[in-house]
């Protein structure tokens, strides 16, 4: 049964869902105490995320900052993003084309599990850019992750130039 509104019980509504979208910008906005993913978007082409702030508790569970799923080129600059779970999140559903052509440059990543690949990788995770970011105080810094029954092709996911101070894990 649903509850009020058509949400199911206990259910956590992503703050922001962008689905088959195109040329999209978000930017310049403060973001704070989603109650699931902050920035989830779907099978979205051309999509600019800048100069945002975002935050959530460091013990709330799924507040993922920004997450692009089966996307194609993405951008996500200077922003700040300091949650409860990751806080980029490069995922791929099954049956959906990949997730490609992601760039993350000029970020500060703090409380969190960094710049994540997985774990759903669906039909597969490429080109993948995470530049000039620092990570601050998260757990782990970068993480490629995947059950054995959710791989798939990660191709091309380069880290460079990333400062860490005070991380629990680097790689």
């Amino acid at each position: 049964s649903s509850g009020k509104g058509g949400v199911p019980p206990g259910h956590r509504p992503r703050l922001i869902l962008l689905r088959n979208c195109q040329r999209v910008q978000i930017a310049g906005v403060t973001i704070k105490d989603s109650p699931n993913f902050n920035i989830a978007l779907f099978h979205c082409d051309d999509v600019v995320c800048e100069d945002l702030n975002i935050s959530a508790p460091a013990k709330s569970p799924n507040t993922d900052g920004i997450d692009p799923a089966n996307c194609r080129n993405v951008v996500i600059r200077r922003c700040t993003i300091d949650v409860g779970d990751d806080n980029v999140s490069f995922k791929c559903v099954r049956d959906g084309p990949p997730l490609e052509n992601v760039t993350v440059t000029d970020c500060t990543f703090k409380r969190g599990h960094g710049a994540s690949v997985g774990s759903a990788l669906g039909s597969g995770i490429r080109n993948i850019t995470v530049q000039n970011c620092t990570f601050e105080g998260t757990h782990p810094a970068i993480r490629i992750k995947s059950a054995r029954d959710r791989g798939a092709p990660v191709e091309n996911v380069v880290y460079r130039d990333i400062k860490m101070k005070d991380v629990g894990t680097a790689v």
